[in-house]
């Protein structure tokens, strides 16, 4: 039996993670920074948390295990993770570059002969230490690069949203002050702010993706990042194959069979009546994408075109026709339950 729960979603995300959705369907990570009166937020649009450590949060973490078995790629996971654990998010040429630093010793004339002679010790372990690491990550990156088809051509696609204006992105610009103004600085505010990049300013050769960086002739956006509805606006699934399956969802859990078999009906007693359509799965599904919906205040302005959506939705996803009128009587409960806390919606 497989068992799934809600987890929190970014208000953005950067580039490269639109890419791991449509390619490998990754989520986002969430990345806590604190809590204000509307709850939780995430660090991606904190300009101090970019500052204080010099850059973006480490939101790529390496391929999982289920990623590489989708693929079909067999790979020794244990090594391939004690590959990325030491080399702490640096490539293999830069773990190299690092080991040049330990060739030789530093000045040690001014040390005696056992005190120079145990330095030069520890340099040589550094020095093979480094040289293995660099040799690790280097099968690290062989193993990785079976992932560059797909995510070369998801790549393709997010910065074709990007140029053409369907997908927008915000990225961080420093402002041109000087130092004395940076030490005597005391908010993030007064060092840079988010802008707007305009679709005229994507240059696929001047994107850094692992950084999220965009370098044009007169602006470097640093930390760009797309809000994630509009991300799933844009791509509302991931460009692989999927197995479709139905399942027993519950107010904080999802449940799959343990054989991955469809449950078309939920097991207990019935109530006398006419039967849920799918076993009361239409329904569920339906209110677990309402309730996320308004939670997040992202609900569409018309009543009307909400239903003919989720019509629709049932039509494509469970093969089924389904009444406007059964569709009415899943979502009014939670729109009035909405109430004053919550947009409602105009008929």
């Amino acid at each position: 039996m497989q068992m799934f729960e809600p987890i929190n979603l970014p208000d953005t995300c950067y580039v490269e993670e639109v890419a791991y959705w449509i390619a490998l369907s990754r989520l986002p990570a969430f990345f806590w920074d604190g809590d204000d009166e509307d709850g939780p937020h995430d660090a991606r649009q904190s300009g101090e948390r970019l500052l204080d450590i010099g850059g973006i949060s480490d939101y790529d973490r390496g391929f999982s295990d289920a990623e590489f078995r989708f693929l079909g790629v067999e790979v020794d996971f244990k090594r391939y993770e004690r590959a990325l654990t030491e080399a702490y998010g640096r490539s293999s040429d830069e773990i190299l570059a690092e080991a040049e630093r330990f060739a030789n010793p530093a000045r040690v004339d001014h040390l005696t002969e056992d005190e120079a002679e145990e330095v030069r010790r520890e340099f040589k372990k550094l020095h093979e230490q480094r040289i293995y690491d660099a040799g690790e990550m280097k099968w690290a990156e062989g193993v990785e690069d079976e992932f560059s088809p797909a995510v070369d051509k998801a790549r393709s696609s997010v910065f074709q949203a990007l140029s053409s204006g369907a997908l927008r992105a915000t990225g961080w610009h420093d402002f041109p002050i000087s130092d004395e103004v940076k030490i005597k600085a005391s908010e993030a505010s007064e060092l840079g702010t988010f802008l707007d990049i305009p679709k005229e300013a994507w240059t696929y050769r001047h994107f850094d993706w692992k950084n999220s960086e965009l370098t044009t002739s007169e602006i470097v956006y640093r930390a760009v990042q797309v809000r994630t509805a509009d991300m799933f606006r844009v791509f509302p699934a991931p460009d692989i194959d999927a197995v479709r399956v139905s399942a027993l969802v519950y107010p904080g859990v999802v449940i799959l069979s343990e054989d991955g078999s469809n449950v078309t009906q939920m097991s207990g007693s019935r109530t006398r009546g006419r039967p849920a359509k799918a076993g009361g799965d239409i329904k569920a599904t339906i209110q677990r994408i309402l309730r996320y919906r308004l939670m997040r205040g992202d609900v569409l302005d018309k009543q009307e075109a909400l239903i003919e959506e989720f019509i629709g939705f049932v039509k494509s996803e469970f093969n089924m026709p389904i009444g406007r009128s059964t569709v009415q009587s899943y979502i009014d409960p939670l729109l009035q339950n909405a109430g004053n806390s919550r947009r409602k919606l105009s008929a």
